[in-house]
């Protein structure tokens, strides 16, 4: 009969410290994999939130634009080319500053220095 290797109690435990701490890391892992994982979908959520939206206050601003351009009809409205150009420089502005909150430029709007 052949004697089985046999491992002190040190060498056990060491061993099951080891398998322990593997299996803690390999958990550690798992888990920062499931918060990637969490943070993309939220990302994929956000993004498809903002195309929807986007698209349908888009559709409806071309629209209304659509719309103003109907009081171009001369034999039913009468403007001076002041008024128009009033308007359209109004317009103009307002989408400036709205595309303003688009940029991605990291610079600061505040060139503050001492």
């Amino acid at each position: 009969m052949v004697d089985k290797p046999t491992m002190s109690f040190q060498q056990t435990s060491g061993f099951e410290k080891e398998l322990e701490q593997r299996r803690e890391s390999k958990s550690e892992e798992n888990e920062i994999e499931r918060e990637k994982a969490k943070k993309e979908r939220k990302r994929e959520i956000r993004r498809s939130q903002f195309k929807k939206i986007a698209e349908k206050r888009t559709i409806d601003i071309v629209d209304k634009i659509r719309i103003l351009g109907n009081t171009a009809n001369r034999s039913m409205y009468e403007y001076k080319e002041e008024e128009v150009e009033k308007i359209f420089k109004y317009i103009r502005k307002s989408l400036d500053l709205q595309k303003e909150k688009f940029t991605f430029s990291k610079k600061s709007k505040n060139n503050f220095k001492l």
